[in-house]
């Protein structure tokens, strides 16, 4: 019975439900119901749903009950995570009581992912409307490279090289009015940047045996490459570009995206026996493209992968330790949730997510075991053995970094994490990571003290949340303070 369920500490009588849901479920606009045949399971449906359920005829030709999750009941359409707790708060005021107060926790941080967090003068719509414009301008632009069929090569795929390509970046810039035909109206923007910030691009090519071998002169035929790309796109499309020695910078729908000939990826995993700046190049190719393209594809299978990054990168930013870590590295902290979760399933709920991104950094042994990130299950067991094997040993040596994170194109941590974070940075994420995940859970399922649970979702419970992100400033000695209208 109700009765016998605990309180947690909210006063009023009230408790807690968690619910586990389904991500190929829970985040449908659409729920179909019976058909209109079977007259006592579509009577037992509008039971439930009441005033939602509604008879409609769908293009198959079958009439059943339905229920729509419309953009004005769930804020945007973008924002699809809230659709459960709408439901749920729905079904539990028609069954339980009209004035029952019900309070959800699944959109409590959901301010994190607007620019000003502490201000309302943006919206998440807006951020997440940047990000899809982004996206939209890289996939056209995809879509025009490869149809470029004048080419001495054709181009076969274009690979993103930047996170922000892969819907993984905090914040997205608005298009520039500047960059390129299908760029925003002057009259449309407000404030307008004083530059363009640049995404990197790898194209790769069909094979061919006739490049040269020297590297100078690849590189030149390469640069040529680039230039009759940039003639072809302006040409065919009116695209502008501006090419340089190693890479063609192409101007589109208010982006700048970088381009780079990359004919490395289709090598095998060994660098190839060659000067130290190629084998160099070779690895930042092979690493960039293959770790986008592993994040690119966790974010398709995983809805909210893409939201926890977001808030885990800008809850490491308002602590001030960006400079700490790389967001490579963020990602795929937040990556090993998603594949390695072998004693939780896996979240499939924003707050759920961060939750458990920082019980991971709070928690895992970094001095004694590597963090295996196993995506696409590439990796043997002997592999990984390997890996614990050369870990212990650089361990012991004192050559292994103290965030030591293996993949199966990095086994050996040297992209992301070989120069930071150092041990005291390191452990300063842990000691912020253990604090925050104390808080968290204080106010989801916690006694807070002064403010019972009807409070939570108020002006004063929103503070509270967001003191999950506020960073002590006592240890400094100077604080500078920026006019936002004087920044660039």
């Amino acid at each position: 019975s109700l009765a016998s369920i605990p309180s947690f500490g909210y006063s009023g009588g009230g408790f807690l439900i968690g619910l586990q849901v389904h991500p190929a479920y829970a985040f449908r606009v659409l729920d179909v119901g019976p058909s209109a045949s079977a007259r006592q399971l579509a009577k037992d449906f509008r039971a439930l749903w009441g005033e939602k359920s509604q008879l409609r005829r769908f293009r198959d030709g079958r009439v059943t009950e339905a229920v729509i999750w419309d953009a004005d009941s769930a804020g945007a359409t973008a924002i699809r995570h809230k659709i459960v707790a709408i439901a749920s708060e729905f079904l539990l005021t028609r069954h339980l009581a009209s004035d029952v107060s019900v309070q959800c926790t699944n959109d409590q941080l959901d301010f994190v992912l607007r620019k000003e967090c502490f201000a309302s003068s943006d919206t998440e719509e807006e951020s997440v409307d940047n990000t899809a414009k982004l996206l939209g301008a890289f996939q056209r632009l995809s879509s025009s490279l490869k149809q470029l069929r004048k080419l001495p090569l054709q181009i076969h795929a274009v690979l993103p090289m930047w996170s922000g390509l892969v819907g993984l970046r905090t914040f997205s810039e608005a298009p520039h009015v500047c960059a390129g035909p299908g760029a925003p109206a002057l009259s449309k923007m407000g404030k307008v940047s004083p530059f363009i910030e640049t995404y990197k691009v790898a194209i790769q090519l069909e094979g061919s045996g006739s490049w040269p071998s020297d590297p100078e002169a690849l590189e030149a035929t390469k640069a040529a490459f680039l230039i009759s790309v940039g003639e072809h796109l302006a040409t065919t499309y009116g695209i502008p570009s501006d090419p340089t020695i190693e890479f063609l910078d192409v101007f589109f729908m208010g982006y700048s995206f970088r381009l780079y000939v990359d004919m490395h990826t289709r090598l095998p995993r060994a660098p190839p026996a060659s000067s130290a700046s190629e084998s160099k190049n070779w690895t930042q190719y092979y690493t960039d493209t293959q770790h986008n393209g592993f994040m690119n594809s966790l974010r398709t299978k995983f809805p909210i992968f893409g939201n926890v990054c977001q808030m885990a990168k800008r809850w490491i930013g308002c602590h001030l330790c960006s400079v700490c870590i790389a967001e490579e590295a963020i990602e795929l902290l937040c990556a090993s949730i998603f594949v390695c979760s072998s004693i939780y399933p896996v979240p499939n709920s924003r707050i759920t997510g961060f939750a458990r991104f920082l019980h991971l950094l709070a928690t895992f042994e970094f001095d004694r075991q590597p963090l295996i990130v196993n995506l696409n299950e590439e990796m043997s067991n002997g592999d990984m053995n390997k890996v614990l094997k050369t870990f212990r040993s650089r361990r012991a040596a004192g050559t292994a970094p103290p965030l030591f994170i293996c993949t199966p194109y990095d086994v050996e941590s040297l992209s992301w994490t070989r120069k930071k974070p150092s041990r005291a940075e390191l452990s300063t994420l842990v000691s912020l990571a253990k604090a925050a995940e104390a808080r968290l859970t204080c106010l989801v399922v916690g006694d807070i003290s002064a403010h019972n649970f009807t409070h939570v979702a108020s002006t004063i419970g929103t503070m509270l949340w967001k003191t999950l992100f506020s960073t002590p400033l006592s240890p400094y000695d100077m604080l500078i303070y920026l006019h936002n209208q004087a920044l660039p």
